[in-house]
């Protein structure tokens, strides 16, 4: 009886990831990777480096490390909606984009960074 339950808790995990998947993908389609590429190139390439990656140069200077952001928009334990607040906020090292960048503006960067690191 217990491997019955098991058995569902492994498709209930296999049905989230494909649902949080087909989002994203969802999500991507409907962004804007030319605003995304100029947006990421204005505001985020000279911390986080071409990729996202936290390795830009302004990078090496810095007390506080820039995010791997592809890294960050792949991870189970991060949302887009949290890494939005995140940007829009501010974070320690990293200003508030907030009046900046918009939301959209965000999710086409956010779709940018996925598109250039399959």
């Amino acid at each position: 009886m217990k491997y019955a339950f098991a058995g569902l808790g492994a498709l209930g995990v296999a049905g989230m990831i494909f649902i949080a998947s087909s989002v994203t993908s969802e999500s991507a389609q409907a962004a804007d990777l030319n605003n995304g590429q100029a947006q990421f190139q204005t505001n985020c390439q000279v911390c986080h480096g071409n990729k996202g990656w936290g390795n830009g140069p302004a990078a090496a200077g810095m007390q506080e490390k820039p995010a791997n952001i592809s890294k960050k928009l792949n991870s189970i334990f991060q949302t887009d909606a949290k890494l939005t607040q995140d940007v829009m906020g501010g974070k320690t090292g990293m200003p508030a984009f907030k009046g900046v960048l918009s939301k959209k503006d965000v999710a086409d960067i956010f779709a940018y960074i996925r598109s250039i690191n399959p």
